[in-house]
């Protein structure tokens, strides 16, 4: 017998305080952060109809998925979280060169499989997000590793981590990788990079790029069709992912709608 196609994600409503319905969407969670995606706004509905209603009705929330609302939101007093590009590697239409298994390091570096142990990537991890760099966090601090990185590694967020995973280990630095990059089984999006990055030292430059080259040459031993990733526009990473062969599927702007006032 066929398979019944899958049924379509549920949509939730937002109505005004006068019962009109403003606003459906899907919601998602991606850790413990609720997600607005999908968002559609009625035939007839303007947008500063609709603004007032999310910001009264979903705070603490991201929305994504419609560039005009995030920034009639922004304007209205949500905050920007993020312009990304998604971008994607096609494994099947851009087969992956055999030299790839085994870009070349510079002396004392090697290729390994991702340690689960997470603080063997912390040291690395907040020396690749420096104050001022797009993608840095709250600071970059212990709390910010701990909710954003160690989930990865656990699959608590976006799937578990898939074995096409690496990172590049050094002899003078034994206590840590010098360059990870994170594959995710997502359910969303199939396999996705959710982390890539390196120590910045003038030594390891070029290491990032020669991680990803061997992460696809794994992906492509390992039957996948396509690898994705999502880049904040500016980020310098976009050009090296660019040159590798990725290619910009669709770009997104994405905010925050504040907590009430008086709500914490």
């Amino acid at each position: 017998m066929p398979t019944a196609p899958p049924a379509p994600p549920a949509r939730c409503v937002l109505t005004d305080p006068a019962g009109r319905e403003v606003l459906s969407y899907v919601p998602s969670t991606t850790g413990a952060q609720p997600w607005v995606t999908e968002p559609r706004i009625p035939p007839g509905v303007q947008l500063d109809e609709v603004v007032p209603t999310v910001l009264r009705e979903l705070p603490g929330w991201i929305v994504d998925g419609d560039d005009e609302l995030v920034i009639a939101l922004i304007s209205a007093g949500a905050r920007r979280r993020r312009h990304a590009s998604v971008m994607r590697y096609d494994l099947v239409t851009a087969p992956v060169p055999a030299g790839w298994a085994a870009p070349p390091l510079p002396a004392g570096l090697s290729f390994a499989p991702v340690d689960p142990d997470p603080e063997r990537l912390f040291a690395t991890w907040i020396r690749a997000y420096p104050p001022g760099h797009p993608d840095a966090r709250n600071g970059n601090t212990r709390a910010d590793f701990e909710a954003d990185l160690a989930p990865l590694l656990s699959g608590k967020v976006l799937g578990p981590l898939l074995p096409v995973s690496g990172c590049v280990l050094d002899r003078a630095a034994p206590d840590r990788a010098v360059a990870a990059c994170l594959v995710n089984d997502w359910p969303d999006e199939g396999p996705w990079i959710s982390e890539v990055f390196r120590d910045p030292e003038a030594r390891y430059a070029g290491i990032g790029a020669a991680l990803l080259r061997r992460t696809l040459w794994l992906a492509s031993e390992a039957g996948l069709r396509s690898i994705g990733l999502g880049v904040t526009v500016g980020n310098p990473a976009q050009r090296v992912y660019a040159t590798v062969g990725f290619r910009v599927t669709s770009t997104s702007l994405t905010c925050i709608i504040p907590a009430r006032e008086g709500s914490e």
